[in-house]
């Protein structure tokens, strides 16, 4: 009977000595003995599936104990694009479930504890790389490796993984460089490990060469490790921009040409108020608001006005990339939020598909979202203007984070007098494409501003920067993104005066 579990279910645990593991107790209240009977709510921070209610855990990333969905939905008056529940065999037996519960207790404890109580994480993260080094032959390894990609942030090993990366930055903060490259080269170098949180190890290649760089001045062995890192078929694009940010002597070795960003630069000027004002805001920008009043603005707000006033762009807004998930939102509704597909709906409470975050989501849809982006190469604008309508009409109250719906005032806007006829059909399509195939990497990033002229529909995309600002390798791919795809996109740095 234990061969199917609800992820999102009742579940009464009792957590008895058997659970301590190799581990022992950790220095919180004892968990031997407590009975827990609330339902388990998978909380991810980076792609916020489940909705967050304001009594949510501090820590980001973990099981979150909270109260009825009926009751939240009683409260709150929300919808949520799950329309079902279903079963899913994820767990063999109920002690894996009583493992899994039991490292996620560790892993709050650690995050919580991190920036406060260093010794204590420490020694807490030490027996477990000692208990992930030792056991992991007797976790069933195999049966979670063998998961979708995105049902493996459900399994022990990745959630002992995350733990571990954390202790290396204790370790680094209290300068025990050693020990904490030689924790990052056993998550990287592990073979067993390689499966689970594949998504990190571009950022954990970039830490082991910074260490052996700067901290141990270990020069050739950091660009040794930089080598095997851009071999690494499991490292990102962006993070292997992060490493030739940092090491451009190997840039013309492991890049090629599509990664030499390149995009336009154009500075302005902005009126700062003194910067000894009280507090620790270094520029405090003004304008001239409609009544002539000097009031404070940010500096993306500075830049919105020049591109209008100098530049003929007729609207814009400081919206990010949630304008063009908005339009990702609009257009793919029902197949990015099909109840049908398997193994990425646990729960009513769900905000988005399991898989959203990762590489699953074209791939579980490939055939439909393929259809879709050839049927809009060739739509009408009536016909686009159809299937967004009902889109905004039919889903205006369910809450998912592809949509912002408050965005625009009403679909109208949307289409008419705003953004969507204004941007070029091959762009766009470019654009939606390179977010649904590679959705983990390209979901941020996006430039701060989006502006757009509707008489001569065109747009442009434009990254603020003020003062000691510095752009982000996500940034300078989605730059250079748009400028291949004939999109206006510009580096806009303020200068105070």
């Amino acid at each position: 009977m234990y061969g199917y579990i609800y992820i999102y279910i009742y579940v009464y645990i009792y957590m008895g000595a058997h659970m301590e593991c190799a581990l022992g107790p950790p220095s919180l209240p004892s968990l031997r003995g407590r009975r827990i009977g609330t339902r388990l709510v998978w909380e991810d921070s980076s792609t916020g599936s489940i909705h967050r209610p304001t009594t949510a855990s501090h820590c980001k990333g973990q099981i979150c104990i909270q109260s009825s969905p009926k009751i939240l939905n009683e409260v709150e008056c929300m919808a949520h694009p799950s329309g079902i529940d279903q079963r899913r065999e994820l767990y063999p037996f109920i002690l894996y479930i009583y493992i899994y519960v039991y490292k996620i207790y560790i892993y709050t404890y650690v995050l919580c504890g991190l920036f406060f109580r260093y010794v204590e994480a420490k020694e807490i993260e030490t027996k477990l790389i000692g208990f992930l080094n030792r056991n992991w032959r007797n976790l069933s390894r195999a049966k979670a490796a063998s998961l979708p990609i995105f049902l493996r942030r459900f399994t022990t090993f990745e959630v002992l993984m995350r733990c571990t990366m954390h202790g290396a930055g204790v370790l680094e903060r209290q300068k025990k460089y050693a020990i904490a490259i030689s924790w990052q080269r056993f998550l990287l170098k592990t073979p067993e490990l390689k499966p689970f949180c594949s998504s990190h190890r571009g950022a954990l290649w970039d830490r082991l060469a910074l260490n052996l760089d700067a901290h141990m001045k270990e020069r050739e062995e950091a660009l040794r490790e930089i080598e095997e890192g851009m071999n690494d078929d499991a490292v990102a694009t962006k993070d292997k921009l992060m490493l030739q940010v940092f090491y451009p002597c190997i840039y013309n070795i492991y890049f090629k040409d599509e990664l030499r960003c390149r995009f336009r630069y154009k500075e302005i000027c902005g009126i700062v108020l003194s910067k000894d004002l009280g507090d620790s805001r270094v520029n405090r920008f003004v304008l001239n608001d409609t009544d002539g009043h000097c009031v404070e603005c940010s500096v993306e707000e500075v830049v919105r006005k020049y591109y209008i006033e100098y530049e003929g762009f007729s609207s814009g807004v400081h919206a990010e990339g949630s304008i063009w998930h908005t339009v990702l939102g609009m257009l793919f509704y029902d197949i990015i939020f099909d109840n049908s597909v398997k193994n990425v709906w646990f729960s009513e409470l769900q905000t988005n598909p399991i898989d959203l975050n990762s590489k699953s989501l074209y791939d579980n849809r490939r055939e439909r979202f393929d259809e879709r982006f050839k049927w809009i190469e060739s739509a009408t604008e009536e016909e686009l203007a159809e299937i967004i309508r009902t889109t905004w009409h039919a889903e205006r109250n369910v809450e998912t984070s592809e949509i912002n719906w408050e965005l625009f005032q009403d679909v109208e806007d949307f289409l008419v007098g705003e953004f969507f006829f204004c941007c070029p059909r091959l762009g766009l399509l470019s654009v939606l494409k390179r977010i649904v195939m590679d959705y983990r990497n390209c979901r941020s990033g996006f430039p701060d501003l989006t502006m757009w002229n509707t008489p001569t529909k065109t747009i442009a995309v434009v990254e603020v920067k003020g003062p000691g600002d510095r752009l982000s390798t996500k940034q300078r791919l989605w730059l250079d993104f748009f400028t291949r795809q004939n999109i206006r996109a510009e580096v806009c740095h303020v200068i105070g005066q």
